[in-house]
């Protein structure tokens, strides 16, 4: 398969994406990462520093937050306790479900937070695979395969598309899965 080294940052895509991971809507972020270190500020994915990301956080441990004027909405686990390893394809996915925030690492749930509610704030940030721009922190990963979804996926839907990254076939989200 391909992969890219490095980070993207994508065009907003209309206001799509932002309209995607704002609001009291339900969204689902994942990405299929190889992780050079699992060393401070290794972003997987964001929408800025004030919206949604999933990083190694300064601490050293994996995060998923959405920031709802502010950063009490957080989900931190240990990184290599969750399935993370140095130079290991994994698939990282952030699920964000009415007051629930669920992450996920190779389709096992390894962390919920129940205090969501609310509206997630809103900014001009692009998306980053690999880059939050805002804040001054970029992944220092590979991506082979990276998504936002405007509902929340199922545990199910997250590992059918764990098996099909792994073993190389193409995953396939569809609008009959929102």
């Amino acid at each position: 398969g391909y992969a890219i080294d490095g980070y993207f940052l994508s065009s907003d895509n209309g206001g799509k994406v932002n309209a995607a991971l704002s609001g009291t809507k339900n969204f689902t972020i994942g990405a299929y990462v190889k992780m050079e270190d699992l060393n401070s500020d290794n972003v997987i994915l964001a929408k800025g520093d004030t919206q949604v990301t999933i990083k190694i956080q300064g601490g050293g441990m994996l995060e998923f937050f959405v920031y709802r004027g502010n950063w009490d909405a957080i989900i931190n686990v240990n990184p290599s306790e969750a399935g993370l390893a140095v130079g290991q394809w994994a698939y990282v996915v952030g699920v964000r479900e009415g007051n629930y925030l669920r992450l996920y690492v190779n389709g096992k749930l390894v962390g919920t937070a129940s205090n969501a509610s609310g509206s997630v704030s809103t900014n001009t940030t692009k998306f980053g695979v690999g880059a939050q721009p805002d804040a001054g922190r970029y992944g220092r990963s590979s991506f082979a395969y990276a998504h936002v979804l405007p509902f929340a996926a199922t545990e199910a839907q997250i590992k059918t598309t764990y098996e099909a990254l792994k073993n190389g076939t193409t995953p396939a989200y569809t609008a009959a899965d929102s």
